[in-house]
C-alpha cells in the first residue's frame, strides 16, 4: 500500500507555517487565507471574480452530476437547506426554527423552506441546497484482492452555492486526522469561492462527528455516520462521571472499561496523566503503557473484518493515500474531471496525496499550514517540536508585536514583564516546579470539592499550551489569553496566580463532549475526581490523537519502533530541544505512534 512519505510534494503552493491553520492574528491570518484563496481563483479574492469556467466546470461525459450521480458509488439520502443569510435582518421569532448551522438549527427541506420564505420575507437565494449521502468504497482499491469486495460508508455533504449545482467542486479539510463532512459547511470568511464554487466534505474512515449522531442534517432525516470509528469502539463502556468520593483514589479503570482505553493488562497501573518529560523513567513508562493500550485495541474483535476466509483489520486500511482513492471515487461519481481543495494543517497531507496520486484529477489547491511530509514517524516527531519552538517564540512576544491592535487593558495584562521573554518563560516554569514539591503549601493550586489541593505542575502547563497546536489557534484571542495566564503565573498576586492555575486546569484537566449514551457531559475531572482522566483516553478526542488518528499518521510513516528504539529517539530529542518541546513531541507524535502495532 502506497504511503504518504512516498507521495512526491514538488510543485505545490503551501500557505502558513505548519501545525494549525495560519495560527496568527486575525488581521495577517484574513490576510494569509485571503492572498490563498485569491491563487485558487485565479485573481485576488477582492476582485469578487469567479472561477473562469474553463478550469472547473468541465464534467467528464459520464452523464453523471452531483445531483444525478452513480448509484453504485454515492447515494444522497438528503437534499434541504441551510439558510445564510444576513442574521442581523432575522425577525427574533425566525431564530429558533431557520435552518441556521452556526446555531445548531436543522436543515430544511423544500416545504419548510418555502414556508420560511414566505412568512418572513426571506430571498430563496440566500438559502444554499444541502445534500448528505453516502459514498461508496471498497475497503481497498485492488479489484484482484478479496478486501476490495468490503464495502465501507463513507458520510458525505455538499454545499451548492449561487452558481449552480454543476458548479466546480472544491473540498475543504479542516485537518486532524478527524476532520468530518460538516467542516465544509459554509461560512462568511470566503465569499467569492461560495459564490463560484460547491463545498463539498467527507468523513474519512474511522473517524467520528461527535455530537451529530441523530440530529444531521436534521433529526426528522438523520444521516448517521455508519461503520467503525474511535467512538464507537468503546460505545457502552464509558463511566465518565462516576459517583464522587472524597476517601476515593480514582484511577482510569474507574472511568472506562473499554479494551483501548487500558493496557493489555487491564489491573496494570496507568501511569501519571502528565509525563515530566525530563524523567526518562516517566516518559518510558507512558512508552510502554502507549504500546501495550494500543496493542490491546489492535487486535480487538470490534476492528475485525472479513470477507469469507479472508479477514482483515480495518485500522490497516485509514491511511492518507486511502482518502485520496476514496476522493477520486467521489469525483468520478459525480462526474466531474478535477476536484479543488482548501486544506488546513493535516488537510495540506490529503491535497498533497490527492495531486500526487490523480495529477489529472487536481484543480486549484491551497494547502493552509502544511504538515511534515514524512518519511519517518520520527521525521513527524521532529517536526511537531520545531513547530513547538516556533509556536512559543510567538506565544511570548506576540503582545509586544500586536501593541497596535489590542485595547490598551489587554496589552496591560499580557506584557511579558522581563526584557527576555523566553527566561521570563523558564522562570515561571521553575518557579512551578518548586512549588509543586511543597504539596499542600503550594500557591500554584485550587481546591478540589472535598476542599483537597490541586496542584499545577510544568506538564500541566505544557499540555495546556498544546490548544495553540489545534484548529483554534486561528483565533487571536486565544494566544493573547494564553500568554496572559502565563504572565499571572509569573506575578505575586495570589488570587491571580490561583485563576491563572484554574484556567489551566479547566483547559487540561476537562471534558465535554459524548458520553457513549447518546448525551453530551462537561466533566471538570481535576475538581470532581483530582484525576485527569481526559488526558488518558485512547477513543475519544483529546488533542486530535485518538486511536484512529493515530492509525492514520501510522500508515503515512514509515518506520516502528519497540519501547526501547523509541526511548532512543526521545534521549536524542531531549538533548536538543526544551522540555516543553519535548512534552508537545510525545503528547502529539511519539507515545503510541512510533510503537504502533498494525500491518506496514
Amino acid at each position: 500500500m502506497k504511503r504518504l512519505a512516498d507521495v512526491a510534494l514538488a510543485g505545490l503552493f503551501f500557505v502558513g507555517g505548519g501545525g494549525s491553520a495560519c495560527p496568527a492574528t486575525s488581521s495577517s491570518c484574513a490576510r494569509e487565507d485571503r492572498d490563498a484563496v485569491g491563487l485558487l481563483q485565479g485573481h485576488v479574492l477582492r476582485t469578487g471574480s469567479p472561477l473562469p469556467r474553463s478550469e472547473g466546470l468541465g464534467l467528464d461525459g459520464s452523464g453523471w452530476s452531483l445531483l444525478s450521480p452513480n448509484p453504485d458509488h454515492l447515494e444522497w439520502r438528503f437534499k434541504g437547506y441551510y439558510w445564510k443569510g444576513n442574521m442581523s435582518e432575522l425577525p427574533p421569532p425566525a431564530y429558533k426554527g431557520l435552518c441556521i448551522f452556526i446555531l445548531r438549527n436543522p436543515a430544511c427541506t423544500q416545504s419548510q423552506m418555502e414556508a420560511f420564505v414566505s412568512d418572513y420575507n426571506l430571498k430563496r437565494t440566500d438559502f444554499i441546497q444541502t445534500l448528505v449521502g453516502y459514498l461508496k468504497v471498497p475497503l481497498e482499491y485492488d479489484e484482484l484482492k478479496p478486501s476490495y469486495n468490503i464495502t465501507l460508508k463513507l458520510r458525505i455533504s455538499a454545499f451548492v452555492g449561487p452558481a449552480g449545482a454543476d458548479a466546480p467542486l472544491i473540498l475543504k479539510h479542516c485537518g486532524g486526522p478527524g476532520s468530518s463532512d460538516t467542516c465544509a459547511i459554509p461560512d462568511s470568511t470566503l465569499p467569492a469561492v461560495s459564490a463560484s464554487m460547491t463545498w463539498f466534505g467527507i468523513q474519512q474512515r474511522g473517524m467520528a462527528d461527535a455530537g451529530t449522531s441523530g440530529q444531521y442534517p436534521s433529526p426528522e432525516h438523520p444521516v448517521d455516520i455508519v461503520g467503525k470509528t474511535f467512538e464507537g469502539v468503546c460505545e457502552g463502556r464509558w463511566a465518565l462521571t462516576p459517583q464522587r468520593d472524597a476517601n476515593k483514589k480514582f484511577t482510569l479503570q474507574d472511568f472506562t472499561s473499554c479494551v483501548c482505553d487500558l493496557p493489555e493488562d487491564p489491573a496494570d497501573a496507568a501511569p501519571d496523566p502528565f509525563p515530566d518529560p525530563t524523567d526518562e523513567g516517566k516518559v518510558q513508562s507512558w512508552f510502554a503503557f502507549a504500546a501495550s493500550r494500543d496493542r490491546a485495541c489492535y487486535s480487538a474483535e470490534y476492528w475485525k473484518l472479513t470477507n469469507g476466509p479472508h479477514e482483515y483489520n480495518f485500522l490497516d486500511f485509514v491511511g492518507t493515500p486511502l482518502l485520496a482513492m476514496d476522493l477520486d471515487r467521489f469525483r468520478a461519481a459525480v462526474g466531474h474531471k478535477k476536484l479543488h481543495i482548501n486544506g488546513f494543517s493535516y488537510g495540506t497531507a490529503v491535497g498533497a496525496a490527492y495531486m500526487a496520486s490523480f495529477p489529472e484529477g487536481s484543480g486549484r489547491v491551497v494547502l493552509n499550514g502544511n504538515v511534515h511530509p514524512g518519511p519517518g514517524v520520527d521525521d513527524y516527531y521532529r517536526s511537531v517540536a520545531d513547530a513547538c519552538r516556533q509556536g512559543m517564540t510567538k506565544l511570548v512576544t506576540i503582545c509586544q508585536r500586536q501593541a497596535g491592535f489590542l485595547p490598551e487593558e489587554t496589552l496591560a495584562r499580557c506584557q511579558v514583564p522581563h526584557p527576555d521573554p523566553v527566561a521570563f518563560f523558564e522562570e515561571v516554569v521553575r518557579r512551578i516546579q518548586s512549588n509543586a514539591t511543597r504539596g499542600s503549601g503550594s500557591m500554584y493550586s485550587a481546591r478540589t470539592w472535598s476542599g483537597k489541593p490541586f496542584t499545577l505542575t510544568p506538564e500541566m502547563l505544557y499540555h495546556y499550551l498544546a490548544r495553540l497546536a489545534s484548529g483554534q489557534a486561528q483565533l487571536a484571542h486565544m494566544w493573547v489569553n494564553t500568554l496572559e495566564t502565563i504572565v499571572a503565573l509569573g506575578g505575586s498576586n495570589g488570587t491571580a496566580i490561583e485563576e491563572a492555575s484554574v484556567s489551566i486546569f479547566d483547559v487540561a484537566c476537562r471534558y465535554q463532549g459524548p458520553n457513549g449514551k447518546g448525551q453530551s457531559v462537561t466533566v471538570r475531572a481535576w475538581y470532581d475526581y483530582g484525576y485527569c482522566w481526559p488526558v488518558m483516553f485512547n477513543t475519544i478526542e483529546t488533542n486530535d490523537n485518538c486511536i484512529t488518528s493515530r492509525a492514520v499518521r501510522a500508515m503515512d510513516y514509515v518506520n516502528r519502533f519497540t519501547v526501547t528504539g523509541a526511548m532512543d529517539t526521545y534521549r536524542r530529542f531531549a538533548r536538543n530541544f526544551k522540555p516543553v518541546e519535548v512534552y508537545m513531541a510525545n503528547a502529539k507524535a511519539g507515545f503510541g505512534l512510533q510503537t504502533w502495532p498494525g500491518d506496514a
